[in-house]
């Protein structure tokens, strides 16, 4: 298997790159979540990516919650046959990867499917509204 799991201090350069372009994703709870043991680093080739365990409905799902790096089309199919040996070493019964849209172009050929998508509208601040109210 080309997946070796790394430590923050070895993945942080790559992960914050990868934060700053997707504000839905924090940097800092990134490192909380590691810390806490909640959350997996690894790294393929030039990529890195955060993973961690949900117990759904349908059992265990291995979840790619962020990636960063480059290359990942020519080495895709060989990691997504790593991504699937890695998944079935923790008991999942599937794989999920949480990103934006442009993922979805990426990861068609490799198999995955839509399956869902989350809209968000950010709520405008009033910087005089009183929070006790």
């Amino acid at each position: 298997m080309g997946i070796t799991r790394i430590g923050w201090y070895e993945a942080r350069g790559q992960i914050k790159r990868a934060c700053a372009e997707n504000p839905e994703v924090s940097y800092l709870q990134a490192h909380l979540d590691w810390k806490d043991g909640k959350c997996q680093i690894w790294k393929y080739d030039e990529l890195v990516f955060v993973t961690r365990i949900d117990n759904e409905v349908d059992g265990l799902c291995f979840v790619i919650c962020l990636m960063a790096g480059i290359n990942l089309l020519p080495g895709g199919y060989e990691l997504e046959k790593d991504l699937q040996e890695l998944a079935a070493a923790y008991n999942c019964r599937k794989i999920k990867i949480i990103g934006r849209k442009g993922w979805e172009r990426l990861l068609t050929p490799l198999g995955y499917k839509l399956q869902s998508i989350e809209m968000v509208k950010y709520v405008k601040q009033n910087r005089y509204s009183n929070h006790n109210q």
